[in-house]
């Protein structure tokens, strides 16, 4: 939050010096430069461990480097980063998304600084922890798929205290330093990758209110972004958008919201049932700039996410609906389509034909046509088919409140789509992440026990990626099938109800 002109960034988390040996000094700013000790046991266990994937070759040719500030293990995450962790961050291999091309060669520049002078900046510090951070989760979530538990329980351990570390250092960062815009969200940014990665969803929400309280700030006094710092913003806005659609407590009729509910005049009940199209203001575009692309912006939501900008624009149009509606039926016990509710959503019909007819074939041509691979193009268009009828499922499941049998055609859909790109990867060998959202949102309605059967093979074939979403989806989606009967009275769909 903003108190002052300033971010704090959540607690100040103490760190264990044996692991951070390259952390701040609290007063100075300073780094000691400690050489690196023995090889230990746990390095070389992990090592070991890694021999789990001999059909990833890259993996053969990580090396054990000694530095002067980096602990033996802190050099083995960092390398586990750059040849694994780093590339499932998009649908398709890109060097040029914020993940490669900015916030790696930045830490990396602030770890050499360290070497050779001995301290650096506390973003930069802290950007160097979250990235640490986030190759250690990953690595024990792959470790524990594995069977390694106490493998898993060292480096899940090594990546709550970097986790930390960094937080501490990005408070330092707000109070101390005059702040490099870049590198301060990008901090933010790879700590919100943490949170991804590891089980600390419930801070997720947390920190991407501090990212949107600085780039709003920032907004009020710029007005033209570098290619590099709309990047930033598109990794924002995916990120966000996915969380406002899963987040138990919405963000309605608040200035942090992209999807803002306009204030009208008169009593309560009056301004329920005034609600229209218009007065759901859309003001991404007048302090993010995602939508402005140059020949030089290579990091779009495209290229990092298989979907156009067009259609997550449309998933926040619909987020936002779910909010209002969600908001007027708990004000309003047993409206569910009342004509007080079809006057604050005469929208229904708006939103609900902009879904159903977004112009999908047109929107691939021009998608697919700058991609360098027709492989890549390919799982461009089937995560596109799958995040639209994703976006389809969740406006019939929390809006409509359609029974599930209507809504199999899209599940399957989506299932199918997303079994595909995984074979489309597997035979092209290329290693990049999937799209979780569609997958949890599709399953969440497969109450066919053979879909159910595939969803379950497909949440276990990705786990290999190392995030934490198939863990957390798959148990989610089991507590919704076993779910024994739905009351009549709910008025929201079948996983939110379970979650709540």
């Amino acid at each position: 939050h903003f108190d002052g002109g300033q971010v704090f960034w959540g607690q100040d988390y103490p760190c264990d010096a044996s692991i951070n040996r390259f952390d701040n000094n609290t007063c100075e700013n300073q780094a000691s430069a400690e050489p690196a000790g023995p090889r230990s046991k746990d390095f070389q266990s992990a090592w070991n461990g890694l021999q789990l994937f001999p059909d990833d070759p890259q993996l053969f040719s990580m090396y054990r480097p000694h530095s002067l500030v980096l602990t033996e293990d802190n050099c083995f995450l960092l390398q586990y980063y750059i040849q694994r962790v780093v590339k499932t961050f998009c649908v398709i291999p890109n060097s040029k998304s914020p993940w490669e091309a900015y916030l790696l060669p930045r830490a990396l520049q602030r770890s050499g600084q360290l070497a050779t002078c001995g301290s650096t900046s506390y973003s930069g510090n802290a950007l160097l922890h979250g990235i640490l951070s986030t190759s250690a989760y990953a690595l024990s979530n792959t470790l524990r798929l594995s069977g390694f538990t106490e493998r898993a329980d060292k480096w899940s351990q090594a990546g709550r205290e970097l986790h930390h570390g960094a937080i501490r250092l990005l408070n330092r960062s707000v109070l101390h330093e005059t702040q490099k815009y870049k590198e301060l969200l990008a901090s933010m940014l790879s700590i919100i990758a943490v949170d991804l990665v590891s089980d600390n969803t419930d801070t997720c929400g947390i920190h991407l209110s501090g990212c949107e309280q600085l780039i709003r700030s920032t907004s009020r006094v710029k007005n033209q972004y570098s290619s590099k710092a709309r990047g930033l913003h598109r990794v924002f806005l995916y990120l966000r958008s996915i969380h406002d659609s899963t987040s138990l407590k919405g963000r309605v009729a608040s200035r942090s919201a992209c999807l803002e509910l306009s204030k009208t005049q008169g009593n309560s009940h009056e301004s329920d049932s005034t609600v229209s199209y218009s007065q759901l203001r859309f003001d991404d575009d007048e302090w993010l700039q995602t939508s402005q692309v140059s020949a030089a912006d290579t990091a779009t939501v495209a290229t990092m996410y298989g979907i156009p900008h067009s259609l997550l624009i449309l998933m926040q149009k619909v987020v936002g609906l779910v909010k209002v509606v969600a908001r007027f039926r708990e004000k309003h016990t047993g409206s569910l389509f009342s004509s007080d509710l079809n006057k604050i959503c005469g929208l229904y019909n708006r939103i609900e034909n902009e879904v159903m007819e977004w112009p999908i074939n047109a929107e691939l041509l021009l998608l697919t046509n700058g991609l360098s691979s027709d492989v890549y193009a390919e799982i461009v268009r089937r995560q596109t088919r799958a995040f639209h009828n994703a976006v389809i499922i969740y406006f019939a499941q929390h809006v409509r409140l359609l029974h599930y049998s209507y809504l199999k055609h899209y599940v399957e859909s989506v299932l199918l789509e997303l079994e595909i790109i995984e074979t489309i990867k597997k035979n092209a060998d290329i290693h990049a992440g999937p799209l979780f959202w569609p997958a949890f949102i599709a399953a969440s309605e497969a109450f066919n026990e053979s879909l159910q059967i595939c969803f379950r093979a497909w949440f276990k074939s990705v786990k290999v990626y190392g995030q934490y979403a198939p863990w957390a989806a798959k148990d989610i989606t089991a507590r919704v099938w076993n779910r024994e009967g739905f009351p009549a009275s709910c008025t929201t769909s079948e996983w939110r109800a379970v979650v709540e």
